[in-house]
């Protein structure tokens, strides 16, 4: 799949956990990309690997479900490998419109990071989905001193040997190879004094999605800005999540009053007024 005036050659790398459900309708809108798409089931329960192959699409099965940095991993090796020069990473559940990949395209001939953009428009998101995104990039620009306009979108595009090269995650925490590599490709590209392009995509959010955010996120999330800057705050945020304790957090003026709602998620509650009010200034910026 080729791009704009910079050589572009890219794979489409879609990671699937237990998505029989979902990935069939996102496969048949990726019909005319088929040969540059590669499925990395990381160890499905469902019949994920079967439809997949069954529509005539490329997918590699893991014996155990490994998280996203080791899916990442085996993309940018099939990658380097077939002469791909750059990922773009969708989301098996339909939450990323292929209708978006030109634009990704267009942004990759121009910087070697392209992150999805999901808050250029606020209104049909859901306030716990606001209040967990504002959560993020606040703490982002208060520890970090980065701002961005969305920080934990999965829709990502990247040139091939940017992130992975062989070995590098091998040995990393279990936990972290659960979704802290989302934020971590942010902060390594940032912190090394790159710029990372943003394209505006639609935030789809299914009907009977649940709202909360997972303890795999947020502590992927507080993992991976405690490993830049040391924090008691953050750790002590961390102890709570971990041992499944509501916590209440300030950040840049606002309070993050956080309850656990599962056995392994929690719910995030703000002020949305001026919540949403942030993210408009952000995109005006």
């Amino acid at each position: 799949m080729k791009g704009g005036e910079r050589h572009i050659r890219a794979l489409i790398a879609i990671p699937a956990y237990n998505e029989a459900q979902r990935i069939g309708n996102l496969l048949l809108q990726l019909e005319q990309w088929k040969d540059d798409v590669f499925v990395i089931d990381d160890g499905s329960a469902d019949q994920t690997a079967r439809l997949v192959s069954g529509l005539g699409f490329r997918c590699h099965s893991q014996q155990v479900n490994s998280g996203l940095t080791a899916s990442y991993s085996l993309a940018e090796k099939f990658a380097l490998k077939n002469g791909y020069t750059h990922i773009l990473a969708i989301d098996a559940d339909g939450q990323h419109d292929p209708r978006c990949i030109p634009a990704f395209l267009e942004a990759m001939t121009r910087f070697d990071l392209v992150s999805g953009n999901r808050f250029h428009e606020t209104t049909l998101i859901p306030d716990p989905k606001i209040a967990s995104n504002l959560f993020a990039i606040l703490l982002f620009r208060e520890v970090l001193n980065i701002s961005l306009p969305d920080v934990s979108c999965g829709y990502k595009g990247w040139k091939t040997g940017l992130f992975f090269p062989e070995g590098e995650h091998a040995n990393q925490p279990a936990i972290n190879l659960r979704y802290g590599v989302v934020y971590e490709m942010l902060l390594k590209h940032i912190l090394g004094g790159n710029k990372a392009g943003f394209v505006k995509i639609p935030a789809i959010y299914h009907k009977n999605d649940p709202l909360n955010t997972k303890i795999s996120e947020i502590i992927g999330l507080l993992s991976m800005v405690y490993k830049y800057l040391n924090s008691t705050v953050i750790q002590s945020v961390m102890d709570d999540v971990l041992n499944r304790r509501n916590f209440r957090l300030n950040l840049s003026g606002f309070t993050f009053d956080v309850s656990l709602v599962s056995d392994d998620a929690f719910v995030f509650k703000t002020d949305m007024t001026r919540a949403r009010q942030v993210f408009q200034n952000i995109q005006n910026q």
